[in-house]
This record gives C-alpha cells, structure tokens and sequence, in this order.
C-alpha cells in the first residue's frame, strides 16, 4: 500500500487509528454471516450466562469480543438481542429499539451484570459504539471548522451545506464556494472535507455515493482526506477525471479566486 500523508517524519497517529479503524469495520463486515447463524449468538449466550453463574470477573463480553476478533459493542449488541428474546415476548422492532437505547445508556437494562458488561464494551470500543460515533462525528466537525477557517483566511466567499439544504439542495458537499478558485491548474467549485484515511476503496465508494453527485450538480471540486490517502487514488484516475474532482491531503497553501477581472486579464 502506497499511502500519501500529511507527514514528514513519523505517520500520525491520527490517520494509524483511521486506517485501524477502516480495516476493523471491513473485517466485521465480513463475518457479519458468522454473526447472523442462530447457533453463534446462542452458544455466546450461553458462555455469558455460564460465567456470571461462575462469578467471573467482569469484562466477560470483552473476553469473548476478543476471542470473536469482533468489536466489543458489536458483541454487546447481539448478546442484549439474545436476552431481551430470553426474557420478553416483544417483537424484533421493538427489541431492535431497545437494544439502541440500552447501549446509549446502559442504566437501562434491569439486570445488573448485564448493565456492567455492555458499559464497559461500549467504554472499550474504538471502532463502533455510541461513543466512537461522537468522536468520529466530533472529529469531522472540527476539521470542517478548519476548513472553513482556511476560507476565511483567504477572503474566498463561500455557502455551507446547511445554507445550500435551506435554498433546497438535498445532496450538499461541505462547502460550496460562491467564487470557483484555481487549485493545482484546476477549477473548483466546491470543497468535501473528510478526517480519515482513504484507500482506493473507501475513495470510491465516496465517488459514487457522494462525490459525482456533487460534480454533476456543482462542476468541478475538491475532496481533502485530511489524514492521508493511498497514491493509487492519484495514479489509477485517468485525466478526464482528475479534472474533475481533484484529490488532496490538505488546504492548498497557494489558490486564486476566479474573479472576472481575474479571468479577463488572463487572456
């Protein structure tokens, strides 16, 4: 994997727990069919019921989640589907709804153990959880700041997605500038700001649900993986496309702002 960082002597450890990450939520994916045999989930079920029988110290779910190589909400989840089913007669909607709101606030759940164990999976969990989505969401919102920030810095107007979603766009990149600027001999017109790493994958999937969208209502932009980026995304993209969306790590330090005097004086 050739990768292409925003750093100079060490890989930050930012975009090491993006990539972890990444590699942690495709593997999960990938036994998710393990997850989905009946048999699975009982026989974890048991073993949890057969160690707090036996006392076991806490941190059971946590045990097995690492014997699983799964993330321990994950586990977590399907080990509270299990005993809602064991101990309710509610239908799957409703025990879907209740687990959601077990693992948000495990004071919810009325056996104690049970409340203990989902804790400390959710406490533990880097990956998935309803803390790591705050962090992951926190994370995004503060470099969309420093996005914006960059911006305005450099007097370069611009609309963000909740202004365009108010004049009725529904599918909105981050930043839409009102003036194109010029970046690296290109156009753009509007700006995506994503806290990862991207490989090739990642970055295609981003094209297709969100990226070519942008292009085919706004022209030309630009996607910033603040964290880093395979080199691949560069050199597999012919040069129709690069003009396109163009591909970065960071702000561009040197951008012109397509005024029209801009533009008549150059020709």
């Amino acid at each position: 994997m050739i990768l292409h960082l925003n750093f100079q002597s060490s890989i930050p450890k930012k975009t090491l727990m993006s990539i972890y990450s990444l590699e942690i939520q495709r593997r999960t994916k990938y036994q998710h069919f393990i997850l989905s045999q009946p048999g699975t989930i009982q026989a974890m079920y048991n073993r949890y019921v057969a160690a707090i029988k036996n006392n076991e110290e806490p941190g059971i779910l946590l045990r097995i989640s690492a014997e699983a190589k799964l993330p321990p909400t994950v586990v977590a989840r399907r080990i509270l589907e299990q005993y809602l089913l064991t101990v309710t007669n509610a239908s799957k909607a409703v025990i879907k709804a209740t687990v959601s709101a077990n693992l948000k606030n495990s004071s919810l759940i009325q056996d104690r153990d049970l409340a203990l164990e989902v804790y400390l999976c959710v406490l533990n969990d880097d990956c998935y959880g309803p803390i790591a989505d705050v962090l992951k969401m926190t994370i995004g919102l503060e470099y969309e700041v420093l996005l914006k920030k960059r911006l305005a810095e450099n007097n370069i107007p611009f609309s963000d997605e909740h202004k365009l979603r108010h004049q009725g766009f529904d599918k909105t990149p981050d930043v839409k500038l009102d003036i194109p600027i010029g970046v690296d001999g290109r156009v753009i017109n509007w700006i995506e700001s994503k806290a990862l790493f991207a490989d090739e994958k990642l970055h295609q999937q981003y094209l297709k649900d969100q990226l070519w969208p942008y292009w085919n209502r706004f022209g030309p932009g630009m996607v910033i993986y603040w964290f880093g980026y395979e080199l691949s995304i560069r050199k597999n993209t012919s040069s129709s496309n690069a003009a396109r969306i163009l591909v970065r790590h960071d702000f561009p330090e040197k951008c012109l702002v397509l005024t029209p005097d801009l533009i008549l004086n150059k020709r």
